[in-house]
């Protein structure tokens, strides 16, 4: 059986059978399915929080201008009737009702594609691990550089020196552990993770 290596480069050495590479080029194909995917279930989760965050903010705004209008409303129902403080208020309270109606609707529509955001993002992991179990199947070893990039990012990571106020300091970089892991390098480990948890 041909052995193949997918490095995190995408080189690919092969030992074996010359012309065996149809086990790379499906794993790449499912790499590739993951990788869209993912980039799928990023922008649902950055569409259901950018809605969640518009529907907090657009029921605040509601619950404000509630608060405004029942207090005109209340005012306008105690002034003289017909006289045009009692008009000014109704008027007032009616605009306060408008801005109630307009947030209500905002909120709504807000939490509409809150739920659909979420819907989208179950639907793009379901994929992404689709594409990890097809990808972990393939006959495919896998050159995990972790250890070389994690004492790189150690190095980066070490107290730079720095000049302020004529005094020299240190100031950490604040790169984490997973810094330099591209979305490959992920899906990869992902695959690794599988391979190891089913055997």
């Amino acid at each position: 059986m041909a052995d193949y290596i997918v490095t995190r480069a995408d080189e690919l050495e092969h030992h074996g059978v010359k012309g065996q590479k149809w086990g790379v080029s499906r794993y790449k194909k499912a790499r590739s399915q993951g990788l869209a995917a993912n980039s799928k279930l990023s922008d649902a989760k950055d569409k259901e929080s950018d809605a969640q965050i518009t529907y907090a903010r657009a029921g605040n705004k509601m619950y404000k201008s509630m608060a405004k209008r029942d207090v005109a409303k209340d005012k306008a129902a105690t002034a003289k009737i017909g006289s045009k403080r009692q008009a000014r208020l109704v008027n007032k309270s009616d605009k306060y009702n408008q801005k109630v109606n307009e947030y209500a609707n905002t909120r709504n529509t807000a939490r509409n594609e809150a739920k659909n955001a979420k819907s989208d993002a179950k639907v793009s992991k379901r994929a992404y691990d689709d594409a990890v179990r097809k990808a972990a199947k393939e006959k495919v070893q896998i050159k995990d550089y972790t250890i070389a990039k994690h004492l790189l990012v150690s190095s980066i990571n070490a107290y730079a020196s720095y000049k302020t106020d004529g005094k020299v300091g240190v100031k950490s970089t604040g790169l984490g552990k997973d810094a330099l892991k591209t979305d490959k390098d992920k899906f990869d480990e992902a695959v690794m993770a599988y391979r190891n948890k089913v055997h």
